[in-house]
């Protein structure tokens, strides 16, 4: 092969290797980008409920507090099943809806079940919730949501002038929460008689409320205090 041809084929397969250089970086970048987007930031699984009928439904309040930590509200917190596919749907006025209480959905479920001695697995949950805050975290509210899921399972329904506060763990335990005494507070002025707190926090009770403040170990005992 002549000088000039051989660089000319030399030139072209350097140039070649070069180009699937580039590619392969940029495909590498594009897989790392993806990849940081996909596992990094955090899944939020909220659904827009679909307008259906409901087999049954109940309704129980939770308590909420305000980013001020001084004042709060009432949220109602409304829970449906139908027959399906054992899937969850979230509807809720809240512009964002706390990770941690969708994290914690699953053994809620799971727990209520339990206690109920019921199964979903043919049926599909759908949970609202409704207030005037603009976003909600924590999981404050897994206690009124399992006690409201139990009281659907067992065609029960809960006494409203009844709240609750408190976290679940997997075994049904009432876990402690943050801003206990607001909580109360808010729940005195809003007019409910009794509210449910986790035992463990008993002793942070900080003034002699109108309001009976009774304390829980389990979801299992706050479901006795409120199912009617």
């Amino acid at each position: 092969m002549k000088p000039k041809k051989l660089i000319a084929v030399l030139l072209i397969v350097i140039a070649f290797e070069v180009f699937l250089g580039i590619g392969f970086m940029l495909s590498t970048s594009m897989k790392k980008t993806i990849t940081k987007q996909v596992f990094v930031e955090k899944p939020v699984v909220v659904f827009k409920t679909p307008n259906c009928s409901y087999e049954r439904k109940v309704s129980v309040f939770g308590v909420g507090v305000h980013e001020d930590n001084k004042t709060g509200e009432l949220i109602l917190i409304t829970l449906a099943i139908k027959p399906g596919k054992g899937r969850v749907f979230f509807e809720t006025t809240y512009k964002a809806y706390g990770y941690d209480l969708q994290e914690s959905i699953p053994f809620i479920r799971a727990v209520s079940e339990r206690i109920s001695n019921s199964s979903l697995e043919d049926y599909d949950l759908y949970i609202s919730m409704s207030g005037q805050a603009s976003i909600i975290e924590g999981t404050s509210g897994s206690s009124a949501i399992a006690v409201g899921l139990i009281a659907l399972m067992l065609n029960k329904s809960v006494n409203e002038s009844i709240t609750l506060t408190g976290g679940i763990d997997e075994k049904g335990k009432m876990l402690p929460i943050s801003g206990l005494n607001v909580k109360i507070k808010t729940a005195e002025e809003l007019g409910m008689e009794k509210i449910l707190i986790p035992s463990q926090q008993c002793d942070e009770v900080k003034a002699n409320y109108s309001i009976e403040v009774e304390c829980v170990d389990s979801v299992a005992e706050a479901a006795q205090e409120m199912l009617i």
